[in-house]
């Protein structure tokens, strides 16, 4: 395949339908070139049982190579014993088993939006998602709004899962009695410093915290800390309060940051929009919707997951977005897009039934 075509059913280089729904992007290098290592949700089984987190690899965004499930599921708490688990995560009490298995459990966990960076520090792989489910007070799927971490000293892992945690949250919202809610989200890193993007207040404000220098926890420490006493504008910032939105996708431009999002509406696509910060802990403006000729007012049928630099120097970039089939999640697709950054600093996202994607 030589040109992407939105929408349109996509393999990988055995053949197989790729499944990295959700999902993000690593660019790494590998022998002096860009080599992209492709993030996502597997949903083989549609919504559940879960299989977790898929990888995949390619030299130029057009093929890609399976790396496998980097981050599996499991059966039961057990499964922490077989040979395969056992060289991933150690000896493990039962306390411990039943922690990490609630956030992997195939049956019952929710396992969304998988993004990874490299953290220099330390030379391992870092991945965060959004880890939801039932709890003791509630059997919705979407009780628990964690956001969960994992780690690996390779781009294809094996990742281990370290834990799931309730984030930041601002003392006057509406929800201080559910505090620090975490679903929707990805990763963003500026330098040396990462930050976590989010949906909070059931999905009613966005959320940017930092992260610690590890990359494995905010850090306020967030509302399960005992000294929890976190910062506005230096630990977080609580951006477009009743905003209600969702699907957060950051990048920066000649200094200027870009955050795109969508509505929430379950399944079903509606009207992106971009904010505009010239410091990520600052004040956010809120610029529109960024599509042209999107006629149904429908992000082109998508959802914003990723924005990837191609040419930032022209502004040039990569939307990344899943066009979910509710009732076939297997078999959802997915719509990359040329992005625009204008000179003016407006971004223009357009349709188009083919086009190249060159790279490098």
């Amino acid at each position: 395949m030589d040109n992407f075509k939105p929408g349109t059913p996509w393999h990988d280089t055995s053949g197989q339908l790729i499944q990295a729904h959700g999902g993000g992007m690593l660019v790494t290098k590998e022998n002096g070139n860009d080599i992209y290592y492709w993030y996502g949700e597997d949903k083989t089984h549609g919504y559940r049982p879960l299989t977790g987190v898929h990888a995949y690899r390619s030299a130029d965004l057009l093929r890609w190579e399976d790396c496998g499930v980097v981050l599996h599921a499991l059966e039961s708490a057990d499964d922490f014993d077989q040979p395969c688990f056992h060289e991933v995560y150690g000896e493990l009490d039962n306390s411990e088993k039943a922690r990490l298995f609630a956030d992997l459990d195939r049956n019952t966990a929710v396992m969304e939006r998988p993004k990874v960076l490299y953290n220099a520090k330390n030379g391992n792989y870092v991945m965060w998602f959004h880890a939801d489910g039932p709890t003791e007070k509630s059997s919705s799927n979407y009780a628990k709004a964690k956001a969960a971490v994992a780690v690996s000293q390779s781009p294809t892992g094996p990742f281990r899962l370290l834990g799931s945690y309730r984030l930041d949250h601002y003392k006057g919202e509406d929800y201080a009695h559910n505090p620090g809610m975490a679903r929707d989200m990805t990763l963003f890193a500026d330098g040396g410093e990462a930050y976590i993007i989010y949906s909070s207040e059931e999905n009613y404000t966005l959320y940017i915290s930092r992260l610690n220098e590890d990359y494995t926890h905010i850090t306020s420490g967030g509302v399960e800390s005992e000294n929890y006493a976190p910062v506005s504008g230096v630990d977080y910032v609580r951006i477009f309060p009743k905003g209600h939105r969702e699907a957060p996708a950051m990048f920066k431009h000649k200094g200027t940051y870009y955050l795109m999002t969508s509505g929430c509406t379950g399944w079903k696509p509606n009207p992106a929009l971009y904010a505009k910060a010239d410091s990520i802990m600052g004040e956010w403006t809120n610029m529109g919707d960024p599509c042209v000729d999107d006629v149904k007012r429908t992000t082109f049928d998508s959802q914003s997951t990723y924005v990837l630099p191609i040419d930032p120097d022209n502004g040039k970039y990569l939307y990344m977005g899943d066009r979910w089939i509710a009732k076939d999640l297997a078999n959802s697709s997915y719509i990359w897009l040329p992005l625009e950054v204008t000179d003016d600093g407006a971004l223009l996202l357009k349709w188009t039934d083919e086009w190249p994607l060159k790279v490098g």
